[in-house]
């Protein structure tokens, strides 16, 4: 159904075709629904106050009274007579208890199931002829008045208002300039009614509050000052009546002078107050003075006006919607224009529809030329990427990649865009160049790892010197005390002790300085772990019964090197082994785990309770600069890390409660797959 206006114009009376329908839910009205023609406005109400309340709104059509309805006459009775200038169409039940009601006179015309479309188009075609008819005898007017023309003027007069009116209606919805819009309206306003004040009162930047934004024929220092609130006076009543407020030249009494409404009106110099509604709200209000020939306004004029307020009212919310959705546009485009990281983004058809400029920089291509166009205009993996976003919903977060083309590293998120609704409005990608923070990574690393070294060449030359002292010392009073035998027996056990350390510190700086060679082989770790007590037993002499080793019942394989790998079990143990007491031993266990690796792995857990340790401390045991409790250094746990993240494994320490040392490595399942 669409709207139709009603206003009176030149020799052809317009009016908005209304019907209102009387009924309930499940009764035989709500059937003829569907058979209503497009051009007319349903209302719906039921028999009740709302209902007489609906019917006394409305300013001229058809009421279609549903007989089925609980209370339906006898709610017609006591609502006719508000408004006998309607007419009325009964729905009946054929014909059921029409004689013996007294309601069913009142009815213009009755229609009865079944419907059709023929059958409810000739009824309301008949029932709006007469209620043309009866808006015109209400009027005033005759068939023949009509015909004649209007009663006043001359042809010629109201020819120029029709012309105003066209060019003001082409004018209207073809500019979004608010100013501009305004001034068109005041200058159409006094072509069409010689006004000699008029003041348009809009809404002001504080919420609530009117004010005065074009005016013709008023102070403009008081115009300024004014302001009007919608809780009270003038705004408010517009905002509840929604209709024209008209005021004759002198009160009819005291009381009516001292109403609020009144007083604004007057200080408006005002004698017509037309309210601009649009989307069933108030946007402004028009209000004109007395007019400069001293004639009163009509009807005729004053419906033009109010029709002209209300199309006006819905340009400016227009130009409103307008501006705000323009702000967020250009809002948006600026945050875009300004990121450093690269966006684009996609629709439901594939179309790219933002293409930023750092994205242009990044990918060295025109956003001009890519704006519009297809995404396999992308390099390749980005647009695989949006579209499986936006055909899946599966998003990215900060994933690294390398374009196909010039081998350029990237970062990417990708996700879905959806609307209000959860419709699907396509992808979006955002990206960011990692090449320059690589770089940076890199040079970080390196400026560490140099660090690490010369703070390590300083600790182990202090390591070295200890030692050669003592080599030193010994080999000058060897020649003299070459024939104590005690002497060369400690001589010989200080020198293989010193050196053994110097032999340690220089495999431990090779292992952590430089890259190692692998060669895998299956494994059981077991054995692997046997391997690395021997070699510390073999090194250091430390006795195999300090070491509690608890195997697993089954064969657990894994993909390693045999004497890294066992080297690195080796160095981990050590870290405990040296401080063992004589009621202390090390505890190693293994067990299956599958909480990092999809086809399962294998647990070493190592801990001893002569290995406490501080909090804060835990954050340096894989610190090659940290020194132990007897202040030397060692390479052995960043060593082990190192080698057990190189067979793709993890290493993290926790403490137990007591505050002991707990060292877990987790390795990969073997399958058999691979090399």
């Amino acid at each position: 159904m669409k709207y139709i206006s009603p206003f009176y114009l030149n020799e052809r009376m317009v009016a908005l075709k209304l019907i209102l329908l009387i009924s309930e839910t499940n009764c035989i009205g709500q059937e003829i629904k569907a058979y209503l023609p497009q051009d007319f406005v349903l209302l719906e109400g039921s028999a009740d106050d709302k209902g007489t309340q609906l019917l006394k709104n409305i300013a001229a059509g058809i009421v279609l009274v549903d007989t089925s309805a609980a209370g339906a006459l006898p709610w017609l009775e006591r609502a006719y007579p508000f408004r006998p200038d309607l007419t009325y169409i009964g729905i009946t039940e054929n014909g059921k208890n029409r004689a013996i009601n007294n309601a069913y006179s009142l009815f213009y015309d009755t229609i009865a199931p079944p419907f059709s479309a023929t059958q409810v188009q000739n009824m309301l075609q008949r029932s709006w002829e007469r209620t043309i008819f009866l808006m015109q005898k209400q009027a005033g007017l005759s068939l023949n008045a009509i015909r004649k023309g209007p009663a006043h003027g001359t042809g010629s007069a109201y020819s120029h208002k029709e012309h105003t009116l066209c060019k003001f209606s082409r004018a209207l919805g073809t500019d979004f300039n608010r100013r501009r819009l305004i001034d068109l309206f005041i200058s159409t306003l006094e072509e069409l009614a010689p006004v000699g004040k008029i003041s348009l009162l809009l809404p002001c930047g504080k919420e609530g509050v009117y004010c005065i934004a074009a005016q013709r024929g008023l102070d403009p220092e008081l115009a300024a000052k004014l302001r009007f609130h919608t809780g009270s006076g003038l705004i408010a009543r517009l905002s509840r009546e929604g209709r024209i407020l008209y005021v004759d030249d002198h009160p009819a009494s005291p009381d009516l002078f001292m109403d609020e409404t009144i007083q604004e009106m007057r200080m408006l110099h005002s004698l017509v107050s037309i309210p601009l509604m649009a989307r069933g709200r108030l946007v402004g209000a028009l209000n004109l003075g007395a007019k400069i020939t001293g004639y009163p306004y009509g009807d005729d004029e004053l419906e033009i006006f109010y029709i002209l307020a209300g199309n006006v009212a819905t340009a400016l919310l227009d130009i409103e919607l307008h501006h705000q959705l323009r702000y967020q546009k250009l809002y948006i485009e600026s945050i875009l224009l300004n990121m450093n990281s690269g966006v684009i983004a996609i629709d439901m058809d594939d179309r790219i529809t933002a293409f930023n400029r750092q994205a242009a920089e990044i990918l060295k291509m025109d956003a001009g030329e890519v704006i519009a166009k297809d995404l396999r205009c992308l390099p390749s993996p980005l647009g695989d990427i949006l579209f499986h976003t936006r055909a899946s919903g599966q998003g990215r977060n900060r994933e690294e990649l390398e374009l196909a083309r010039e081998r350029l590293p990237l970062e990417i998120s990708a996700y879905q865009l959806v609307g209000e609704d959860e419709n699907m409005l396509g992808s979006v990608m955002i990206f960011d160049n990692i090449a320059g923070r690589r770089q940076l990574e890199k040079e970080r690393r390196k400026a560490d790892q140099l660090e690490v070294l010369n703070h390590f060449v300083g600790q182990l030359a202090h390591e070295i010197k200890n030692p050669m002292v003592a080599i030193l010392t010994f080999a000058e009073m060897l020649p003299e005390r070459y024939g104590d035998g005690s002497f060369r027996e400690s001589f010989a056990h200080t020198v293989q002790k010193e050196v053994k350390r110097l032999n340690e510190l220089v495999e431990q700086l090779i292992d952590f300085a430089t890259p190692l060679s692998y060669k895998y082989s299956a494994a059981d770790i077991h054995e692997i772990v046997e391997q690395g007590l021997i070699l510390i037993q073999e090194q250091n002499g430390t006795a195999e019964a300090a070491v509690e080793f608890f195997r697993h019942e089954q064969t657990l394989m894994v993909r390693a090197d045999r004497a890294l790998l066992s080297r690195a079990f080796a160095y981990l143990a050590y870290r405990f082994l040296h401080n063992l007491t004589k009621e202390s031993s090390l505890s190693i266990k293994v067990a299956p785990c599958s909480s990092f690796f999809a086809e399962g792995g294998v647990r070493l857990s190592f801990w001893s309770t002569a290995a406490k340790l501080q909090k804060e401390d835990m954050d340096k045991i894989f610190n090659p600069l940290c020194l132990q409790r007897d202040q030397r250094i060692s390479l052995g746990l960043p060593v082990s890390r190192k080698i057990v993240e190189d067979h793709g494994g993890k290493m993290h320490a926790s403490l137990s409660q007591g505050g002991y040392l707990n060292i877990d490595v987790e390795l990969p399942i073997y399958n058999g797959k691979g090399r």
